[in-house]
């Protein structure tokens, strides 16, 4: 009890445990090689340390210890769900040579093989090519792509939207099953399997793997389509396609605000609403003259805290592009009668998302215009006082100190 980790000792019980793990499971294999059943006892030991082995999440150095020997070079054992097909993305990773083979195995053919067994090594891999691990992100991408279901391309879509990049070779090897699955599943009658399909879409079009639709045809998949999750999704797409196609930009935002505008549904309306903002903030120069509707639209009764605040990135990707717009849109914004019906946590949230923006224009405006600004606090709420002095302070207190010390002589 008293022995450190790293004693002689401690060293030695760690390698004779380790060695007894390795001996169960290759006695548990061996055993049935012989007898399909296998031993009771060894069966029943075998699968308790091979789960327990599951749960330990051994580096893959220790793990690669546990499993040397010839009982496990054997493919069919690392393909098979109740011997050791729970570790193969484990053993993948590990390096293990025959685990790595059986791996490529299914993922040639990932529909032979147990839906299980699937996601078990796509979940491995995705979880190495969030880390930057290259190899493990074409492995993932060519087994959900190959398997086809929801649960594999949704755990690619997670993996596609991080910077990991694919080799072309394998990109071109897969052209033809790329675009197919997209359609196949934007066509399901499953809701979560249209909803997969269309974050499915707008990463292969970011990444220029499959054709990009026309807002046309866009306008017209958003008609047939029921549920406001998917129509979010549409919405997404014309900004992902847009970007693609640089003549349908203003055609874009002019339909996107018609929805926001027109839409009932209060989900579809913000999820335009974003995607607009999502657009200016992309090309303030090119699309600065649409932000005062999309303010119109974005700023009336039924705002919130949320749309207020989503609306302050338009302002800020203006404030070095269109200096005295921005100063506009954020004296509107600040002095409107939403911001003032805004409950006191709503207040916060709105003083949290603010932030940045307010920085932005007072550090963008004129020594002229920052003093207007300053004037003008007594007439803001005091959450928006407060921001606007905090950015006075940090980005031009030298100038500023004469009319704030009046600013603290009028509270007087």
């Amino acid at each position: 009890e008293t022995e450190t980790v790293d004693s002689p000792t401690s060293a030695a019980a760690v390698t004779m445990v380790r060695n007894w793990v390795a001996i169960a499971l290759k006695n548990w294999l061996a055993s049935r090689m012989l007898d399909s059943s296998g031993n009771d006892h060894q069966r029943e030991l075998g699968v308790k340390v091979r789960e327990a082995l599951i749960v330990a999440n051994l580096t893959p150095e220790t793990l690669l210890q546990v499993i040397a020997g010839e009982e496990f070079n054997d493919p069919s054992i690392w393909l098979d769900e109740n011997l050791l097909g729970s570790l193969l993305g484990d053993a993948v990773v590990a390096g293990h040579a025959c685990a790595t083979s059986a791996a490529d195995q299914l993922i040639s053919d990932p529909t032979r093989f147990g839906t299980k067994l699937v996601s078990s090594l796509n979940s491995k891999l995705a979880e190495h090519a969030r880390q930057g691990r290259l190899e493990f992100a074409e492995r993932q991408f060519e087994l959900s792509i190959k398997a086809g279901d929801e649960r594999s391309v949704a755990a690619l879509v997670r993996t596609l939207q991080l910077p990991v990049k694919l080799g072309p070779s394998l990109v071109e090897r897969l052209t033809d099953d790329i675009e197919p699955l997209g359609k196949r599943l934007t066509n399901s009658s499953s809701t979560n399997a249209q909803r997969t399909g269309y974050r499915l879409w707008a990463e292969l079009i970011k990444r220029d793997l499959c054709s990009v639709p026309t807002l046309i045809q866009l306008r017209e998949l958003l008609t047939q389509v029921r549920d406001e999750v998917t129509q979010g999704l549409i919405a997404n797409l014309m900004v992902v396609s847009a970007s693609k196609r640089p003549q349908e930009l203003e055609p874009t935002v002019v339909e996107l605000l018609r929805i926001a505008n027109e839409s009932r549904n209060d989900f579809l309306r913000r999820e335009s609403l974003r995607a607009v903002e999502k657009l200016i903030v992309d090309n303030p120069r090119t699309l600065s003259h649409f932000a005062e509707s999309t303010f119109d639209a974005a700023i009336n009764d039924g705002a919130n805290a949320g749309i207020i605040g989503d609306f302050g990135s338009v302002i800020e990707s203006l404030a070095y592009v269109e200096t005295t717009l921005a100063y506009e849109l954020f004296t509107r914004l600040v002095l409107s009668d939403v911001v003032f019906s805004l409950g006191t946590q709503a207040k916060k949230t709105l003083q949290h998302y603010l932030r940045r923006t307010t920085r932005a224009v007072v550090g963008a405006v004129s020594s002229k215009t920052r003093q207007q600004i300053l004037d003008s606090v007594h007439e803001m709420d005091g959450y928006i006082q407060q921001l606007v002095v905090e950015a006075i302070c940090h980005e031009a207190f030298t100038e500023m100190t004469p009319r704030l010390d009046g600013l603290l002589n009028d509270d007087q």
